[in-house]
């Protein structure tokens, strides 16, 4: 049972290191693009013009992992450039059974905008 349980534990620390996204539309619907496209990232307003398709929000992971998430997402709404927007956290417990002690996690949110160009 103890194995078991450390074993849930593993499984529930490596779900959570991969960030979880979600996505909001606020302009138009796009064809997807080809899982290899090129996504640009902006960390300030895009200086070309460009159209905005949505909002993502990357919950989880570290930076590179929240916009590889987040490129990933955008190919899929047809988008070709992401800004890079705020990030905010969140801080949780939980009881590792493994450890048999309580212990708590940050969350880092990250937003994006999703553009067309």
């Amino acid at each position: 049972m103890k194995k078991f349980l450390t074993l849930i534990s593993l499984l529930l620390l490596l779900i959570g290191c991969a960030p979880s996204i979600k996505f909001v539309k606020t302009g138009k619907t796009l064809p997807p693009l080809a899982v290899n496209a090129d996504v640009k990232v902006y960390m300030t307003k895009a200086s070309e013009k460009y159209e905005e398709i949505g909002i993502i929000e990357a919950k989880g992971g570290d930076l590179e992992a929240r916009i590889e998430a987040a490129k990933q997402k955008a190919r899929e709404v047809g988008g070709t450039g992401l800004i890079v927007g705020g990030e905010t956290s969140s801080v949780g417990s939980y009881y590792n059974h493994a450890t048999k002690q309580n212990e708590t996690s940050t969350v880092i949110n990250q937003k994006f905008t999703v553009i067309k160009e």
